[in-house]
């Protein structure tokens, strides 16, 4: 079985290889994100000297008007000009708490970064120690737990990155906007019953994020309804906003095949939406599900640009992730000692068959004939 799973590793020297090139990756992406977060701090500084010569000139206006109430002179071009140098303050102190939060989710990335980068340094150390030592399955086999643990990381920053993307931001957001209601309700009541609904719109958003991360996690229709009508809830409620026709088809469905199955071939299918969505600029996607009788077989099919599939998995470019999504969805597949075929040509579209054993939950399967 090892020898299925890692056809597509010739010898340990790639393996060592393609472990520097993660490693050096992972090194430019912190380097960057550090050259972001210094960019910021500079940014914060600028606008803290603006505050603090804003604050000045507030009590300067203060004082005046004080002073004008005493000898009863006219107060208006004072009171005008206290207002808009309080609006200037409440903006520059927002812009300088947007800033601190953007700051703290870089900051939050690089430390991941970093952590995968001294991870994987060592690992290729282990590696480069092993490969004097070990037979060629024990390696092949090291590499396959290698992968699965990419694929569990992956994953797990993806999460990660989706929360600090939308749901820390409108969180963050919704923080200033109260802050900013509480001062106005004694200035502008109008402005802050607008602020108030906008602050409404906001959480139903936040809300929709975080039901879109657990279903992302785990689609609860899955094990009650199986797999076909959960794919078709899940292009409704994912692929409508990107304008790119889904087409679903499907023979009768099994529904006593074991959740481990429906939920890899899910996971399998929605990687492949996520990649055409980002990569393939596709207008159609044809999903088939075939229900035989000893294996279950997915086809899904794009019109989009396609590519060159061992170039995509191994080069090292902007899209190094689309090829790290196509090792994961070949890693889900041969966990369940299943095939999977990646066809695509530059100009032609991709095409995508998949195909598993069919064990339902009481344990039917013959091995013998598939």
């Amino acid at each position: 079985m090892l020898n299925n799973i890692h056809h597509n590793i010739k010898n340990q020297d790639n393996l060592i290889e393609q472990s520097k090139i993660s490693c050096n990756f992972l090194a430019e992406s912190a380097s960057e994100l550090q050259k972001q977060i210094d960019k910021i701090s500079e940014r914060q500084k600028e606008y803290c000297i603006k505050l603090k010569e804003k604050e000045i000139e507030l009590l300067v206006e203060e004082s005046k008007y004080n002073d004008k109430k005493d000898v009863f002179s006219p107060i208006q071009n004072s009171k005008n000009e206290i207002s808009k140098l309080s609006q200037e303050i409440d903006h520059f102190h927002n812009k300088i708490n947007d800033l601190t939060e953007e700051q703290k989710i870089l900051q939050a990335k690089k430390l991941s970064f970093t952590e995968a980068y001294q991870s994987m340094n060592q690992m290729a150390d282990k590696i480069i120690m092993m490969s004097a030592k070990e037979e060629p399955v024990k390696r092949r086999e090291f590499d396959f737990k290698l992968n699965i643990l990419q694929a569990l990381e992956s994953e797990r920053h993806r999460i990660s990155r989706d929360l600090h993307d939308s749901t820390v931001q409108n969180l963050a957001g919704l923080v200033h906007k109260i802050e900013l209601c509480t001062k106005l309700l004694d200035m502008d009541l109008i402005r802050a019953r607008l602020e108030l609904s906008n602050v409404g719109s906001t959480i139903k958003s936040v809300i929709n994020d975080i039901r879109s991360t657990i279903y992302n996690l785990k689609p609860m229709s899955l094990d009650d309804l199986g797999l076909v009508v959960t794919l078709e809830r899940y292009v409704k409620l994912m692929m409508d906003p990107y304008e790119i026709q889904v087409r679903i088809h499907s023979n009768e469905e099994n529904l006593k095949v074991l959740p481990v199955i429906n939920l890899t071939l899910f996971r399998v299918i929605q990687e492949a939406c996520n990649n055409i969505v980002k990569h393939a600029k596709a207008s159609l996607i044809d999903i088939t599900i075939s229900y035989n009788t000893n294996n279950i077989t997915v086809t899904i099919q794009d019109n989009g640009v396609g590519f060159q599939v061992e170039e995509k998995l191994y080069e090292e470019d902007d899209d190094q992730l689309y090829g790290l999504g196509l090792s994961i969805m070949k890693e889900r597949v041969f966990l369940l000692s299943g095939t999977i075929d990646i066809q695509s040509k530059e100009g032609q579209g991709t095409n995508i068959i998949v195909t598993v054993p069919l064990i339902t939950s009481e344990g039917k399967y013959d091995e013998k004939s598939y």
